[in-house]
Protein backbone atom coordinates (compact mmCIF):
# COMPACT_ATOMS: atom_id res chain seq x y z
CA UNK A 1 0.00 0.00 0.00
CA UNK A 2 2.76 2.42 0.95
CA UNK A 3 4.59 1.96 -2.35
CA UNK A 4 1.47 2.51 -4.44
CA UNK A 5 0.55 5.55 -2.33
CA UNK A 6 4.04 6.95 -2.96
CA UNK A 7 3.70 6.42 -6.71
CA UNK A 8 0.31 8.11 -6.80
CA UNK A 9 1.65 11.10 -4.87
CA UNK A 10 4.65 11.42 -7.24
CA UNK A 11 2.40 11.15 -10.29
CA UNK A 12 -0.05 13.75 -9.01
CA UNK A 13 2.76 16.14 -8.06
CA UNK A 14 4.99 15.82 -11.12
CA UNK A 15 3.30 13.71 -13.77
CA UNK A 16 4.44 10.59 -15.57
CA UNK A 17 8.10 11.62 -15.66
CA UNK A 18 8.33 11.34 -11.88
CA UNK A 19 7.68 7.59 -12.14
CA UNK A 20 10.62 6.82 -14.41
CA UNK A 21 13.37 4.57 -13.08
CA UNK A 22 16.48 6.70 -12.74
CA UNK A 23 18.76 4.04 -11.32
CA UNK A 24 22.10 3.49 -13.04
CA UNK A 25 24.04 5.77 -15.33
CA UNK A 26 22.36 7.02 -18.46
CA UNK A 27 24.22 8.65 -21.30
CA UNK A 28 23.70 12.27 -22.26
CA UNK A 29 22.21 12.79 -25.71
CA UNK A 30 25.61 14.00 -26.94
CA UNK A 31 27.16 10.62 -26.04
CA UNK A 32 24.62 8.54 -27.97
CA UNK A 33 25.35 7.07 -31.37
CA UNK A 34 22.88 7.46 -34.22
CA UNK A 35 21.75 3.87 -33.60
CA UNK A 36 21.21 4.62 -29.90
CA UNK A 37 19.17 7.71 -30.78
CA UNK A 38 17.03 5.75 -33.23
CA UNK A 39 16.50 2.96 -30.69
CA UNK A 40 15.47 5.54 -28.10
CA UNK A 41 13.05 7.14 -30.56
CA UNK A 42 11.52 3.74 -31.36
CA UNK A 43 10.98 3.09 -27.64
CA UNK A 44 9.35 6.51 -27.24
CA UNK A 45 7.02 5.87 -30.19
CA UNK A 46 6.14 2.40 -28.92
CA UNK A 47 5.26 3.83 -25.51
CA UNK A 48 3.17 6.56 -27.14
CA UNK A 49 1.43 3.96 -29.31
CA UNK A 50 0.64 1.83 -26.27
CA UNK A 51 -0.85 4.83 -24.44
CA UNK A 52 -3.00 5.67 -27.47
CA UNK A 53 -4.19 2.06 -27.78
CA UNK A 54 -5.20 2.11 -24.11
CA UNK A 55 -7.00 5.43 -24.56
CA UNK A 56 -8.89 4.00 -27.54
CA UNK A 57 -9.84 0.87 -25.63
CA UNK A 58 -11.16 3.00 -22.76
CA UNK A 59 -13.12 5.20 -25.16
CA UNK A 60 -14.69 2.15 -26.81
CA UNK A 61 -15.62 0.65 -23.46
CA UNK A 62 -17.17 3.97 -22.38
CA UNK A 63 -19.24 4.07 -25.57
CA UNK A 64 -20.45 0.52 -24.89
CA UNK A 65 -21.44 1.43 -21.34
CA UNK A 66 -23.20 4.60 -22.48
CA UNK A 67 -25.06 2.66 -25.19
CA UNK A 68 -26.19 0.03 -22.67
CA UNK A 69 -27.31 2.78 -20.32
CA UNK A 70 -29.32 4.48 -23.09
CA UNK A 71 -30.88 1.18 -24.12
CA UNK A 72 -31.86 0.52 -20.51
CA UNK A 73 -33.63 3.86 -20.13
Amino acid sequence: YNQVYSWVQKYQASGEGALQDRRGRSKHKEELTETDLLTLRIKELEAQNERLEIENAIAKKLQEIEQKYQDFH
